[in-house]
């Protein structure tokens, strides 16, 4: 066998021998590629898609007397807001959290062939993102509940304030004033009362994934039915 022909044999084998740990490494490649979609989609977007795509009808004031000039007057604070349901949000963080726990079992070090692949980085890397989208469901809910309980203060802080005003007689300004905090509580009665449970439902719900809420917000929504009560009560 000439030198030429040796030097060929060689190189063959060279090249038969990258081409098959090539393989072995596209299939130790291949459980990772699994979970591209955390770094491929676009997280803000794939929320708002959630929100929008699951989100539940809402209830209109006033459709049972079927008065639609009442319906169309709920806007602004505590109006009500078309969500999907919690189930759907437990199922979604659960999903991320089930893909972390999958993520932390993949190896960590593997010999493939005459190479040593350390995949630390990329678990790493990829536990970053799983989180990254875990935490963009929780921190939702969470802006949620807090938005709604100051919404709640806020709005019961201006009734009072304005029925604390006493009204004159020939004071129209004042007397229109105060009758429009009075609708406005009447208008939204329903919709506040109806907020208590789901919004302790999600408070549930984070506190399963390690996610509480600040003093300063358990205590505005343990004192929020009493409140409310309060509030209507000041408009008779």
């Amino acid at each position: 066998m000439s030198e030429s022909e040796i030097v060929r044999m060689y190189v063959h084998k060279i090249q038969a021998f990258v081409v098959a740990n090539e393989e072995l490494c596209e299939d130790f490649k291949a459980p990772f590629l699994e979970y591209k979609q955390l770094w491929t989609l676009d997280i803000v977007e794939s929320l708002n898609a959630f929100l929008i795509d699951n989100a539940e009808p809402v209830s209109a004031v006033g459709e049972e007397d079927g008065d639609d000039a009442v319906m169309e007057k709920l806007d602004g604070p505590l109006a009500p807001k078309a969500e999907p349901p919690l189930h759907l949000f437990d199922a979604e963080i659960a999903q991320y959290l089930k893909q972390a726990n999958a993520i932390s079992q993949l190896p960590s070090v593997a010999n493939r062939g005459w190479l040593r692949i350390d995949s630390k980085p990329v678990k790493q890397a990829l536990a970053t993102w799983v989180n990254k989208w875990q935490y963009r469901y929780t921190e939702y809910l969470q802006q949620s509940i807090e938005t709604t309980l100051v919404e709640l203060r806020d709005f019961m802080a201006a009734i009072f304030q304005g029925l604390s005003r006493e009204v004159e007689p020939d004071d129209a300004e004042a007397l229109l004033k105060a009758m429009t905090c009075i609708r406005d509580v009447r208008l939204r009665n329903d919709t506040v009362s109806g907020l208590f449970d789901p919004l302790r439902g999600k408070v549930a719900l984070l506190r399963r994934y390690g996610v509480t809420l600040g003093e300063e917000y358990m205590d505005m929504l343990e004192n929020a039915p009493y409140d409310w009560t309060n509030t209507t009560k000041a408009t008779y």
